[in-house]
């Protein structure tokens, strides 16, 4: 899938998140399964490039599902984490910065 077709890219993804909880950064591994189910990878295709089985990285991805569910306030998963990522983006995008005139 090219990064035109993703409604979030895994760079802008893993920026929102710093953002949002600066002191709960994600780990390596954590950050490369958001970055492969961003880009629409399967639980063995991340185990093959991450060098684990993928029971593994199902059980670690279900923890960082878990983490930015509660992070975000809504059920997150792999098959709706760019949606829900995408949405707070927008929102954070379309908010008055502090000190503007709006």
């Amino acid at each position: 899938m090219t990064e035109r077709a993703m409604l979030i890219t895994p760079e802008a993804a893993l920026a929102l998140l710093e953002k949002l909880a600066p002191t709960q950064k994600l780990n390596d591994t954590q950050q490369a399964i958001l970055r492969y189910s961003l880009q629409r990878q399967t639980y063995p295709e991340m185990a093959e490039q991450l060098g684990y089985e993928a029971t593994h990285v199902r059980d670690l991805a279900y923890q960082l599902w878990r983490q930015l569910s509660r992070l975000l306030g809504e059920k997150v998963g792999k098959n709706n984490v760019a949606a829900v990522l995408w949405r707070y983006e927008t929102l954070e995008k379309a908010s008055p910065k502090p000190n503007s005139k709006e």
